[in-house]
């Protein structure tokens, strides 16, 4: 985010576009956004992008629920309209957009409804579809667990034994390939993934060549969202 677009200052986020432009020239890269105001004034420039770096820039959406009362119930009144809205504009100019959904949320309980449910809303697009398997205790469920009173769970001391018990390897999460850029107080940061942020114990600097260090599997979303359950990963299945 950046605070001129934030304010109305300016219509695009120029410095973004210039870090995108200079990411693709390396390696693919994911976009995770909520598909409203602020990416809209970007997808000119981001179907150009497209063109020239043909599969290596996907979008990934977030739509909490294919029932719109029950996506704006958690994003806010009319955010699903404008999201839905952006979605089909991306697919109309030739992205695959990437729609993201927390399991938990939805009332279908198959991969084959569950992604039926989201086709109808762009019919003649194609998307895919990703699940997050276990709830994240941070934003809207932050807020949820502070409305009921409830505190966040404790961390957990994650051991190279949870590798073994689950069957799981080091090298296919995405911390051990890739790198999240974020930026806080006004500069670039390099994180080992999205759901780890604005934690300076997991800064891992502010060059990429910087970030090319051992990363400990020790913040309280690596279990909550890698490691329990059904052992989700920061790659999920499309479905």
């Amino acid at each position: 985010m950046n605070e001129d677009v934030l304010h109305g200052r300016a219509e695009r986020n120029e410095e973004f576009l210039c870090s995108l432009r200079l990411a693709l020239e390396v390696a693919p890269v994911e976009i995770l956004t909520n598909g409203r105001r602020y990416i809209r004034n970007h997808l000119g420039v981001l179907k150009e992008l497209h063109d020239r770096y043909p599969n290596r820039l996907t979008l990934r959406i977030t739509i909490e629920s294919p029932v719109e009362s029950e996506h704006d119930a958690i994003r806010g009144r009319t955010t699903f309209a404008q999201t839905v809205e952006t979605v089909r504009e991306l697919g109309e100019m030739g992205f695959v957009p990437v729609i993201t959904a927390e399991r938990p949320l939805l009332h279908e309980n198959s991969p084959e409804a569950i992604h039926l449910s989201y086709a109808a809303l762009f019919p003649g697009i194609r998307i895919e579809v990703t699940l997050i398997e276990n709830m994240l205790e941070m934003g809207h469920q932050l807020v949820k667990l502070a409305a009921e009173g409830r505190k966040q769970t404790p961390e957990v001391f994650i051991t190279t034994k949870c590798f073994g018990a689950l069957s799981k390897s080091p090298e296919s999460l995405m911390c051990h390939f890739s790198r999240c850029i974020q930026k806080i107080d006004g500069q670039l940061r390099y994180y080992p993934c999205p759901v780890i942020y604005d934690d300076e114990r997991f800064d891992m600097g502010g060059t990429l060549e910087e970030s090319f260090q051992r990363v400990y599997i020790a913040h309280k979303n690596c279990y909550d969202y890698c490691m329990k359950g059904r052992g989700a990963s920061c790659r999920t299945n499309t479905i």
